[in-house]
């Protein structure tokens, strides 16, 4: 443990395992003050090697619930700045993950394809990326559980509407004209089917323009 300088990475430094002896790693406490915010900033940096092709830091959040194993890492910052809680290689970012029913967030992903998967989480928000496209829908099948609920929130393009194209084994889905209003959040949801590969509403679509939930 050092007590330093910016150079040994901040006022406070905790060396780490690092690639090899000619890479230092580890984790800096330091702090700023901001002019004109007039804020004290306290800074947790985790510093990793530098050298380009996936290397890099991430911050690693761990409990003991009294399980086993007792100790387990339950919330991950990556080295690209994607937060997971309940994942330890989260993609989005802000992805939390949860087998329980009705637990789980995946946030917006802009695009035009979008895969709905329950094991990713039963709230999952998607938008439309290019004016004017068609966002199509797909499912992971596999990822239901007969009785689970999902949450589906689709936010339209603000410039040019989105149209959306659906798969088969999905009922009473919002349809292209309820979600037509530019920068529309539209919200509906569902369960799954007693055969576990099929979605029925069951909610109407609630639509609102205040900007993002």
């Amino acid at each position: 443990m050092t007590f330093g300088t910016p150079a040994t990475g901040g006022s406070l430094y905790l060396n780490t395992p690092s690639l090899n002896s000619s890479y230092q790693s580890g984790l800096g406490i330091d702090g700023t003050y901001g002019t004109p915010s007039k804020q004290s900033v306290i800074n947790i940096r985790a510093l990793g090697v530098k050298s380009g092709n996936g290397y890099g830091s991430q911050l690693a959040f761990w409990t003991t619930n009294g399980a086993t194993p007792p100790n387990q890492q339950q919330m991950t910052i990556d080295m690209n700045g994607n937060v997971g809680i309940g994942t330890t290689s989260p993609s989005l970012k802000l992805q939390v993950v949860n087998g329980a029913m009705g637990a789980g967030i995946v946030a917006p992903i802009p695009g035009t394809s979008w895969s709905i998967d329950l094991s990713t989480g039963n709230t999952q928000q998607f938008a439309c990326g290019t004016a004017g496209a068609t966002v199509t829908v797909s499912l992971v099948t596999t990822s239901f559980v007969k009785g689970e609920t999902v949450t589906l929130i689709f936010v339209q393009n603000s410039s040019t509407a989105c149209t959306l194209s659906w798969p088969a084994h999905i009922y009473g889905q919002m349809t292209t004209g309820q979600v037509s209003t530019l920068g529309s959040v539209n919200v509906q949801q569902f369960v799954v089917s007693n055969n576990q590969t099929d979605l029925y509403a069951a909610s109407a679509v609630q639509s609102n323009t205040g900007g993002t939930p």
